[in-house]
């Protein structure tokens, strides 16, 4: 009878701690959603709001040149690029087997990476791609073109990609997108306020046709600034 009461009471004992120690792996660590860090506790609310919000936050970030703004997703962006560099200049310094995935990104980091061939190369190495925009007869075999750029990776005048769908996140789509704007919205193009931004956008446009060596191609040297004007029309 002892014994049994001996084991009914361990049994007891064993089931509690075990209850105890599963309420201790399903109870979570609760944390504030506010980083005081954040605050300027120093300045009243009442004062200044917005100081009293993020004034620990901007003391410890202070806002540099290259930023019109930097919150928590641009930090972490900027630490993902960190991160991603030491990655890949690790894997190109390395020496990988040929037709592999590191092999690939090391040799495109290395390619990128000598600016002296760059330089030495200018626009050489898209002569052919031009070539084949210049050899356009007709627009009907404007698909063809554009289908072979989409299969090289550009997306000119429209993208097509898989997504989750808005109406059902159980499932990808298709999704197809309009490209081939170079200033942004429709404002930039037709807002009288915005006339500088198509001005110089023409001049950039001009440069580009100057620097690639087009016009050349197509017999239209000089009129470079023409076929800029000719894209900012299209796009408007």
């Amino acid at each position: 009878m002892k014994i049994k009461i001996v084991s009914i009471v361990m049994g007891t004992i064993i089931l509690f701690a075990s209850c105890k120690e599963k309420a201790k792996e399903n109870q979570r660590e609760l944390t504030s959603g506010i980083n005081i860090e954040n605050l300027d506790t120093t300045v009243s609310p009442a004062a200044d709001f917005y100081r009293y919000a993020t004034g620990g936050w901007m003391d410890r970030n202070p806002l540099t040149a290259e930023y019109s703004r930097f919150g928590t997703f641009d930090q972490l962006a900027e630490n993902n690029k960190i991160q991603l560099k030491e990655l890949i200049t690790q894997i190109a310094a390395e020496q990988h087997k040929a037709g592999t995935i590191k092999q690939k990104i090391g040799d495109l980091y290395n390619m990128g990476m000598d600016t002296t061939k760059i330089e030495q190369q200018g626009a050489e190495p898209i002569q052919n791609e031009l070539q084949k925009i210049a050899n356009l007869k007709s627009l009907e075999e404007l698909p063809q073109l554009l289908g072979e750029i989409h299969l090289e990776g550009s997306a000119p005048l429209f993208a097509l990609f898989g997504e989750a769908d808005p109406k059902n996140s159980k499932m990808n789509i298709a999704w197809i997108w309009q490209t081939g704007l170079g200033i942004g919205e429709k404002e930039y193009y037709t807002d009288p306020a915005m006339a500088k931004i198509r001005e110089e956008y023409v001049n950039f446009m001009t440069t580009l046709f100057q620097l690639s060596g087009y016009p050349k191609i197509v017999k239209a040297e000089g009129k470079e600034k023409a076929m800029a004007e000719k894209v900012l029309a299209f796009e408007t």
